[in-house]
């Protein structure tokens, strides 16, 4: 629906206003739009019906993503979104960037790498992350725009205009998990 060329560290943080309008079709979408199938002839039963759409897909690279529903896509607490908040981030000194190891947790028990001190340095016995829900991300935005919790500790900086989406508010859709992201 709408493509957008964003770069550099100069760029603005918001897209909320550049989305509204996009929102407000997606929210005309969801209620049912008045359609015409041509295949049947006019007049006949189902000759008029309500077309219902959602957005379930979005592709964007990793700041795209920040960009677009508010979240933390670099430094600590940049894996928040899709890792759950008990991630932790670890600076490396060699790359010079904080970097997030913890993935062998999604691995299944019995697999050999979760037992690997060698490479390591632990084992890892924790399960998969939980990642957050729609209802949980919009306390943590609300708890960053008060100033109770900052950016970093919450994985959000903004509450998105896209969050508020109803099928999302309704269904506490998770809404990153169809979510495709381009590196």
């Amino acid at each position: 629906m709408g493509s957008f060329l964003y770069t550099g560290p100069t760029a603005f943080k918001n897209i909320d206003p550049f989305l509204e309008s996009i929102v407000e079709d997606f929210e005309q979408l969801w209620k049912g739009v008045p359609c015409i199938d041509v295949s049947i002839p006019e007049g006949e039963v189902g000759c008029v019906f309500d077309l219902k759409a959602m957005l379930i897909s979005n592709t964007a690279d990793l700041p795209g993503q920040g960009t677009c529903f508010g979240y933390k896509v670099s430094g600590y607490g940049s894996c928040f979104n899709y890792c759950g908040p008990d991630m932790r981030g670890k600076y490396s000194t060699h790359m010079k960037k904080v970097t997030y190891c913890e993935h062998r947790r999604e691995l299944d028990k019995a697999n050999p790498l979760r037992k690997n001190t060698k490479d390591w340095g632990s084992h890892e016995k924790r399960g998969p992350p939980r990642p957050l829900m729609q209802s949980e991300w919009k306390v943590r935005a609300k708890k960053v725009e008060e100033g109770k919790m900052s950016g970093t500790e919450a994985g959000i900086h903004r509450w998105s205009i896209l969050n508020c989406l109803p099928y999302w508010e309704v269904s506490d859709f998770l809404q990153f998990c169809n979510f495709d992201v381009d590196q």
